[in-house]
């Protein structure tokens, strides 16, 4: 252990304290009893970093970055968060922010975007570069202004995912060196399955399970359905003056599949409205699918062996209480 570790936490002010009201470095010492080296870093460190608190065992100093490599690498991550610590200090070279004598380290630049910035390593959302035109963040508005006029507990979205009957096989795995990981296939079928899911704040309004893709007859027949629900106080699912959204998904804007759909729900007096292009962060059955595939994944053996089993489970599992917490997500207050 460092002898500067050992010095206690009121003989490190005293040094300080001696040398702030203008003793010199020798007189400290001679004073404390301490040695001239001992001094010289303690009140070294105390002017570079403000601290006299007693270093860890194997911490080393950081590096202070300058103003403008701070900078550039904020720079850098906002416009591109995936850019790497190499492509950032080639950019910090071509860009002449540094040269080759003095670039920063790979850790100078973690800790600048840990300690400075307060960078955190996430998964990237990923935004469609459509989704930003004009046109698109005008629509985008206009959904959000005409959604905030709603009753949230009015509001009903639509969505289907796919689910591959069984989960895929990892692709890396541990072996004793100079030998390979072999690892018998878990499975051969790929049957994929559809999941229609209508959704309130409520909870799951409908759903069902499809073999294959869906398309605009499967969406008729699911309405058709769900319009003949009725909840435990015997009132329709789908009431008169409720909302339903989806999303602009092909087959949604069939020109038989949307009249026939848009005449059925105003016959119960139901509005259907799409959601803005590029936006599935509006629709709360992002969520619940979300939820639905981590279950799934939770439990994989079961999922593969009996999956619709799973995927029912699954959505059952998301309470009026989640549903809330989806809606508020989606934007909605509550």
């Amino acid at each position: 252990m460092s002898r500067n570790n050992t010095i206690s936490l009121a003989k490190r002010e005293k040094v300080i304290a001696l040398w702030s009201t203008g003793y010199m470095q020798e007189e400290i010492s001679s004073t404390l009893h301490l040695s001239h080296q001992t001094v010289s870093n303690l009140v070294g460190r105390f002017l570079r970093s403000g601290s006299i608190l007693p270093r860890k065992p194997g911490w080393k100093e950081r590096t202070v970055s300058k103003p403008e490599v701070v900078e550039f690498v904020e720079y850098c991550k906002t416009v591109k968060p995936s850019t790497s610590i190499a492509e950032i200090q080639e950019a910090l070279i071509n860009n002449n922010v540094c040269d080759v004598a003095n670039i920063p380290a790979c850790s100078t630049v973690s800790d600048i975007l840990t300690k400075d910035l307060g960078f955190t390593w996430k998964k990237l959302t990923v935004c469609p570069k459509e989704s930003l035109t004009d046109e698109n963040l005008e629509k985008s508005l206009n959904y959000i202004m005409y959604m905030s006029g709603l009753d949230p507990s009015t509001v009903h979205f639509f969505d289907e995912s796919s689910v591959i009957k069984t989960t895929p096989n990892r692709i890396y795995g541990h072996s004793k060196k100079g030998s390979r990981a072999v690892e018998v296939k878990r499975y051969a079928s790929n049957c994929t399955y559809t999941i229609n899911l209508l959704h309130s704040r409520f909870g799951v309004d409908n759903f069902n399970i499809l073999e294959g893709p869906s398309n605009g007859l499967e969406m008729i027949e699911f309405f058709a359905e769900s319009l003949q629900i009725v909840d435990e106080y015997g009132n329709p699912v789908l009431a008169n003056g409720d909302t339903v959204v989806m999303d602009n998904c092909g087959f949604h804007h069939g020109h038989f599949a949307e009249n026939h759909l848009r005449q059925m729900l105003d016959n119960r007096g139901v509005s259907l409205i799409f959601q803005p292009p590029y936006s599935p962060e509006f629709n709360t059955c992002e969520l619940c699918f979300g939820t639905m595939k981590e279950y799934l994944k939770r439990n994989e053996q079961f999922s593969i062996d009996f999956t619709e089993i799973a995927i029912i489970q699954a959505l059952q599992s998301i309470t009026p209480v989640i549903s809330q917490n989806f809606f508020r997500h989606c934007g909605f207050v509550l």
